[in-house]
């Protein structure tokens, strides 16, 4: 199971409740700048992200071909927290970046968002986005 928090303002909040189903993609750090384009709200971000949408194999739902790993999931269950809402989903398949392999925590440089503008890889480092 993953859960991941939406606010209902958002455009996401929107997809996954039409579509039942929504993919967690890990970036890298090669993708900081994508990852920043991808908190903005709505479908024209896309065009601004240098990312390629591949066909997931369980789900309507596009992987991002760049991604160190996507998580493909169906909703099993959503609840209101304050001012977001809670998608629990069922794990239905995790496919790897073709050029990877299943990731090496230690040297994939998978990227986790910290604190506004900061983001942290396994190197130990806070990195910033200017």
């Amino acid at each position: 199971m993953v859960g991941i928090v939406v606010s209902p303002k958002r455009y996401t909040h929107r997809l996954i409740s039409r579509s039942g189903e929504f993919v967690v993609s890990a970036p890298s750090l090669e993708m900081l700048s994508d990852v920043w384009v991808a908190g903005k709200s709505g479908p024209a971000k896309l065009a601004e992200m240098g990312i390629t949408l591949v066909p997931s194999t369980k789900i309507k739902t596009p992987d991002i071909k760049e991604a160190l790993a996507n998580l493909d999931c169906r909703v099993v269950d959503a609840r209101d927290y304050c001012d977001h809402i809670w998608f629990v989903g069922e794990l239905l398949e995790t496919a790897y970046n073709e050029h990877e392999g299943v990731p090496n925590v230690r040297k994939a440089n998978f990227l986790e968002h910290s604190a506004w503008v900061e983001f942290l890889t396994f190197e130990k480092k806070i990195r910033r986005f200017e």
